[in-house]
């Protein structure tokens, strides 16, 4: 006997938290479905009484033995009533009771930010700046070179053996990116200066 109470306050000690937690839970489901019963025996008149549980516990005692001993007034409405408090009552409690609300701050915060950055590129492709055919197609070579130049320095990159990538390599690496977007960029702005001008040209002088 003294071993099977020790094992039972070792397992008691063990998990405190969880049975706290499912006591908890069965207080306040006994506390709603309470409420509920005596709502929909009484109206909402006795919503003032049922606050008190020193009132709403003997009260439901109360309406449970009548009914137990008036078997014959209960109806078939009554008893699918009783089944849905009991059934959306545990449905609801248990995914409350599910939440994980150390995470919840984070999910909402997640959620507003994923609102605004949807907010903000709909402005941003409402502000964006369309140019003519000629310039687009400048504007496409441009970004088509620089993606090119990215590629091939990847590829250099990969290329190097671990004992190779030295600082040297890589300012040799970065020299020759940066001139190969040079280039891209100059030909560019050339391009760009001619398509002004020949658009001037073909401007009605007034």
């Amino acid at each position: 006997m003294p071993i099977f109470r020790l094992m039972m306050l070792s397992y008691v000690l063990l998990n405190f938290d969880k049975i706290c937690a499912k006591i908890f839970y069965v207080a306040i489901y006994t506390y709603i479905v309470s409420i509920s019963l005596v709502l929909c025996h009484e109206g909402v008149a006795s919503l003032v009484y049922s606050k008190n549980p020193l009132y709403l516990y003997p009260r439901v005692y109360q309406i449970l033995k009548w009914y137990y001993f008036n078997k014959d007034l209960i109806t078939t409405g009554m008893v699918i009533r009783a089944m849905m408090i009991l059934f959306c009552t545990h449905i609801t409690q248990s995914y409350i009771w599910g939440l994980q609300w150390r995470s919840l701050p984070k999910v909402i915060f997640s959620y507003l930010s994923k609102i605004f950055s949807f907010k903000g590129s709909s402005v941003s492709k409402q502000n964006r700046i369309v140019f003519p055919a000629e310039i687009e197609h400048e504007k496409y070579l441009f970004i088509s070179r620089v993606e090119e130049c990215t590629e091939e320095l990847i590829v250099d990159l990969l290329n190097y053996h671990v004992s190779e990538v030295t600082s040297d390599n890589m300012i040799n690496l970065k020299k020759v990116c940066a001139i190969k977007i040079g280039y891209a960029m100059e030909d560019m702005i050339r391009n760009l200066v001619k398509i002004k001008a020949q658009t001037s040209d073909t401007k009605p002088k007034d």
